[in-house]
């Protein structure tokens, strides 16, 4: 029998689904911090495999089967040009200079999270022990 495995992403009190904390070196070498927030809802669908690389799956009926999801944040974002990151809207937290946040979400910078959120696929496994 064959099944598709998908994963969909719930939140919890309306909070986000999954959010990525980094940062990102501008071209004045100064240190921008990045907030990336993957909304509730979005579905991803990884490869599955097995931990020794297989494809192919043997499930017994009544058994249960342990698994990990495997996301390749670096691959999400390789594809985003250094002219995409140095032209992205920061938004001011805080008092003083220097207090910019780089946001990715459904409502910031929409241009990046729509790229990352169609590499998300392509860079997440879930490998069954």
């Amino acid at each position: 029998t064959n099944f598709a495995l998908e994963l969909k992403l719930k939140t919890i009190n309306n909070n986000q689904s999954l959010v990525l904390h980094g940062t990102y070196t501008n071209s004045f070498f100064m240190k921008v911090p990045v907030v990336f927030t993957l909304e509730a809802g979005e579905t991803i669908i990884p490869a599955a495999k097995t931990s020794n690389g297989g494809t192919e799956f043997v499930f017994v009926e009544g058994q249960t089967y342990a698994g990990n999801i495997v996301f390749n944040s670096t691959h999400w974002f390789e594809s985003i040009s250094q002219n995409m990151l140095e032209s992205a809207n920061l938004t001011a937290v805080g008092w003083g200079w220097g207090n910019n946040v780089m946001y990715i979400d459904k409502a910031n910078n929409t241009n990046i999270y729509d790229i990352v959120v169609g590499r998300i696929k392509s860079g997440s496994e879930m490998i069954f022990n």
